[in-house]
């Protein structure tokens, strides 16, 4: 059921501080049009696509689908199979077109049950929400101009934005009251769930260090590399002797995390280059490691603390698990309410 999405517990155990390394940002070019498009998605999720005024009806093709009365318009089709494109969603390979049609068709009625479905219920929007989105939007674009103009390639004016957004919301709203927050997770599944699941809350072995960097080429000239190795012998011979890691770090290190006096947090293998890695890693708490080379230069590390690989205890994910069972308890009843909308409520297709 596309409505309420995927359901991800978060990583217990995120890596906190600085990173000797970073992936760096691959930045494809979109075209404008194509980037509101897939913000908007983001935006309002679940997408509602309404791409026409209602005194426009008329002038357009027939609707795909009409439900209770309500019509669904061709362009929202249009948009809708549009908006797959931009997230890379598509049609599968070797996948018969007329399957995801029909996907697209049958979600975009979903979507009108549940609005019709949350208007009955007596849920609105406040226009101060629907014009928050709607300032994030036009965040995201040099200027209001280009915003405007985006807004004209895929032939939508802004009072055909905000009714989307004002859609989603709603949706969004219903969907959360009236069947997640409703769920009842007992102590029982909680703990069911935990014990058949330990795979998601396995927390790998983590260590936390203190580091001193010499941004210096290892290739440059020689006698530049050797004041470098000078200075850092010099000053882990400090540290052996007692003197504080911590102010060394602030004082000496080239590093942006010398402000927290070279504290990187917590990081586990694979976070950073291998040879600092395998030097944090080797060492016990307390113990500072000998002159590390790596692509960034020279580095001192010390080791705070290091914690063996584990299972994180149930209490400290408690409010997450059960906030992820109360969604999977919510889209069972969702579909369970669609499906009972579905043979009550007149719906014709464009198929039919």
């Amino acid at each position: 059921m596309p409505v309420l999405g995927t359901i991800i517990i978060p990583v217990p155990y995120g890596v906190a501080g600085m990173r000797i390394a970073r992936k760096k940002e691959i930045l494809m070019y979109r075209s404008i049009t194509g980037i509101l498009t897939l913000t908007i998605c983001l935006l309002i999720a679940p997408s509602v696509c309404w791409s026409s005024a209602v005194a426009e009806e008329a002038a357009k093709p027939e609707p795909v689908a009409v439900v209770d009365g309500v019509p669904i318009p061709m362009s929202d089709f249009e948009w809708e199979m549009r908006s797959l494109m931009v997230k890379g969603i598509g049609q599968p390979e070797g996948a018969d077109p007329d399957s995801l049609h029909a996907h697209v068709i049958n979600d975009l009625i979903d979507k009108e049950l549940l609005y019709q479905e949350g208007v009955k219920a007596g849920f609105s929007v406040e226009k101060e929400s629907v014009q928050a989105q709607i300032d994030l939007l036009t965040e995201r674009f040099p200027d209001r101009e280009v915003f405007l103009s985006a807004l004209s390639d895929m032939n939508m004016t802004e009072e055909d934005l905000q009714r989307q957004i004002e859609r989603g919301i709603l949706i969004r709203k219903y969907v959360e009251e009236a069947f997640v927050q409703k769920a009842q997770v007992t102590d029982q599944a909680l703990e069911e769930f935990y014990k058949e699941n330990p795979e998601v809350f396995t927390k790998p072995e983590r260590v936390r260090a203190r580091h001193i960097l010499r941004e210096v080429d290892p290739d440059g000239p020689a006698e530049d590399v050797r004041k470098e190795k000078e200075l850092l012998q010099s000053l882990r011979d400090r540290v052996e002797k007692g003197e504080d890691f911590g102010g060394l770090a602030r004082e000496h290190s080239t590093c942006p995390s010398s402000s927290q006096d070279g504290d990187l947090g917590f990081f586990g293998r694979g976070e950073m280059v291998k040879e600092f890695e395998d030097a944090a890693f080797a060492l016990e708490p307390g113990e500072v490691s000998d002159i590390v080379q790596t692509m960034f230069g020279f580095h001192l590390i010390w080791l705070m603390e290091k914690q063996p690989e584990g299972m994180v205890p149930l209490a400290e994910v408690r409010d997450r698990l059960t906030l992820h069972l109360k969604q999977e308890q919510g889209k069972e009843a969702l579909t369970a309410r669609l499906k009972e909308l579905k043979e009550t409520v007149p719906i014709t297709r464009m198929t039919d």
